[in-house]
C-alpha cells in the first residue's frame, strides 16, 4: 500500500474512532444522494450571514432552524434548538457544517402550514425544491421564519374564509390598482412621488368602498408573503458580492436568475389571484418603492413590526385624491363589465353553489359557530365537496359535536360550511330555510322576533333533518335569514 494512502486511511480510522467516542447516538439512516445534495446547498446558503445582514438589518440567516421535507413524510432538520422525541441524528458522511437529524412528520410535532417544528418557528422546503435558484428560495423561506419570530402578531394570519368581495367592480379596481403600481415601479425619479400618490390613493379608495373588514387580511398577506419575496429579490441583487468561490459554485444559478417580480402582474386566469396570490407580488413591489421613497424603511419596519404599505402611506399620505379621474382614465366601467363575465366563467360549479347558498335569493338558516371549539365532525366523504381550503359543500349528512355539549346534526340538506384556520375551526353553516322549524327552551316554544333575540338557557332547534342543541346563544332574525350565533 502506498505510503500516502496508508497515512490517509490511518487518519480516517482515527477520526472515526474519535467521533464515535464523542458524538451522540446515531439512529437515523444516511441521507440519499438527492437528500445529501439538498443539505449541502442548504448548508452553504445558511452560512451567508453577511448577505442576510446586507438585505435586512441585523438578520442572521444562520440562526434559522430549517427542515428538508421528504415525500415519505419524514424531514431532515438542521440548526434546531429543541427537536421533539423521535428525531435522531443521521449517520454517514454528508457535507454539512452542522449535524443533521431525521424524524417523522406527525401532527403532534410538525405544523407545516404554521411553519413550526416542536412549536419552534422553522423553515420548510421540499427536497425537490433544491433546484435552480436555490439561494433566493432558502432566503425567502428563512426570512418568513424571522418575521414569525420577530413580529408574531402581524403573522397571525386568518384566511379570507367567506365574504371576500369578488364582484366585477372590486376586481376591476384591483386591476387598475396593479396598473398604477406597475407605472410607479417604472417611473423616473421626477414623477415617482406623483405615481406613488396615485397608487396609494386608488388603494385607499378601494379599501374604503369595497374591502371593509378584509383590509387587515390584505395588509398581513403583504407582510408575511410580500416581504420575504422582496428579500429573495434583494438576495439575487447582492449575492455576487458575498459568495466565495465554493459558494458560487454551489449557488451561482441564483446570481444569474431573473427577478421574481418580472411579469408578476400578468393577466390572471383564476379568482385565487384576486383573493390572495397577487398580494405576494404587490407587497414586494411596495417594498421596492420604499427603497426609493424612504431608504431607512427596513429598520423602521423591523422596530415597529409594521406593514410596508403603512409606511408608504406615511411617506405620501393616504388621501384618495384624483382617484375618480384615475379610475375613469383606466376605464373602470368597461372593465367592471368584463370582470363580471370573467367571474361567471372562472367560478367552478361547487363555488357557484356555495355562493348561491351564501348570497342567492331566498331565505336561509344560518348557524354561526366561530365561538365554539369542534371536537368531532362526521360526514359522508362521497357527498362532500371542497370548494377550497376554507369552504365545503355537504349534500348528505353533517354532524358536528362542540365542546360544552353543543351539537349540530343536519341530514338531507345541502349545507355550505366555512372553516377558519384548521379542519375543526368551523365558522359558519348555512342552508336553505326549511318550510318549518321550531325553537324550544326548557320544554317551551320560543317565539323569535325580528331583530336580536337572546337565548340565555339551553335550547333546541328542530326541523326535518335538522337538530341543534346549544347551551346559550343569540338569534338574529332578518328579512331573508335567521342566524343562530351559538355560544359556550
Amino acid at each position: 500500500m502506498p505510503t500516502r494512502t496508508r497515512a490517509l486511511l490511518t487518519m480516517w480510522i482515527a477520526a472515526t474512532v474519535a467521533l464515535a467516542a464523542v458524538a451522540p447516538s446515531i439512529g437515523a439512516p444516511t441521507p440519499t444522494a438527492a437528500e445529501a445534495e439538498a443539505l449541502e446547498l442548504l448548508d452553504a446558503a445558511l452560512g451567508l450571514d453577511a448577505l442576510s445582514g446586507a438585505v435586512w438589518p441585523g438578520w442572521r440567516i444562520s440562526q434559522t432552524p430549517f427542515a428538508v421535507y421528504i415525500p415519505d413524510s419524514t424531514c431532515l432538520v438542521v440548526r434546531h434548538p429543541g427537536l421533539p422525541p423521535g428525531f435522531e441524528r443521521c449517520g454517514g458522511a454528508h457535507s454539512t457544517a452542522t449535524p443533521v437529524y431525521a424524524g417523522e412528520v406527525t401532527d403532534a410535532a410538525v405544523d407545516l402550514n404554521g411553519c413550526r417544528l416542536a412549536d419552534v418557528p422553522t423553515a420548510f422546503m421540499r427536497v425537490d425544491e433544491f433546484r435552480g435558484d436555490v439561494l433566493s428560495k432558502v432566503f425567502e423561506k428563512a426570512f418568513y421564519v424571522h418575521l414569525l419570530t420577530a413580529c408574531s402578531d402581524l403573522c397571525e394570519l386568518l384566511g379570507p374564509k367567506i365574504g371576500y368581495p369578488v364582484n366585477g367592480q372590486s376586481l376591476a379596481m384591483i386591476d387598475i390598482e396593479c396598473d398604477v403600481l406597475v407605472s410607479a415601479m417604472s417611473s423616473e425619479d421626477d414623477t415617482l412621488d406623483q405615481r406613488v400618490r396615485d397608487f396609494v390613493g386608488v388603494r385607499s379608495f378601494r379599501h374604503q368602498y369595497t374591502l371593509g373588514r378584509f383590509k387587515d387580511f390584505e395588509r398581513k398577506i403583504e407582510f408575511t408573503e410580500g416581504l420575504p419575496l422582496y428579500i429573495a429579490e434583494k438576495c439575487r441583487e447582492h449575492a455576487a458580492e458575498h459568495l466565495n468561490d465554493a459558494a458560487l459554485e454551489l449557488l451561482g444559478e441564483s446570481v444569474a436568475a431573473s427577478g421574481g417580480l418580472i411579469g408578476c402582474f400578468a393577466a390572471p386566469s383564476r379568482l385565487d389571484w384576486y383573493r390572495r396570490n397577487r398580494l405576494r407580488y404587490s407587497g414586494a413591489a411596495v417594498c421596492a418603492l420604499l427603497d426609493r421613497m424612504r431608504p431607512d424603511w427596513r429598520g423602521v419596519c423591523q422596530r415597529r413590526c409594521v406593514a410596508p404599505h403603512t409606511l408608504l402611506v406615511e411617506v405620501v399620505g393616504g388621501e384618495a385624491h384624483r382617484v375618480l379621474g384615475i379610475l375613469e382614465r383606466h376605464h373602470l366601467k368597461e372593465r367592471t363589465v368584463e370582470r363580471e363575465s370573467f367571474i361567471s366563467e372562472a367560478k367552478t360549479g361547487p363555488e357557484q353553489e356555495f355562493e348561491r347558498l351564501m348570497r342567492g335569493r331566498g331565505k336561509r338558516l344560518v348557524f354561526t359557530t366561530n365561538l365554539l371549539a369542534a371536537v368531532s365532525i362526521s360526514h359522508d366523504p362521497k357527498k362532500t365537496t371542497a370548494v377550497d381550503s376554507h369552504r365545503q359543500l355537504h349534500t348528505s349528512v353533517l354532524k358536528i359535536e362542540f365542546s360544552g355539549g353543543t351539537r349540530v346534526h343536519i341530514t338531507g340538506h345541502t349545507v355550505a360550511a366555512a372553516f377558519g384556520t384548521g379542519d375543526f375551526d368551523v365558522v359558519t353553516l348555512i342552508m336553505e330555510m326549511p318550510e318549518e322549524y321550531a325553537v324550544r327552551s326548557d320544554g317551551e316554544d320560543v317565539v323569535l322576533e325580528s331583530g336580536i333575540n337572546h337565548l340565555d338557557a339551553p335550547f333546541v332547534v328542530e326541523a326535518p333533518g335538522v337538530l341543534v342543541e346549544a347551551r346559550v346563544g343569540v338569534v338574529v332574525v332578518g328579512e331573508d335569514r335567521v342566524n343562530f350565533v351559538l355560544h359556550q
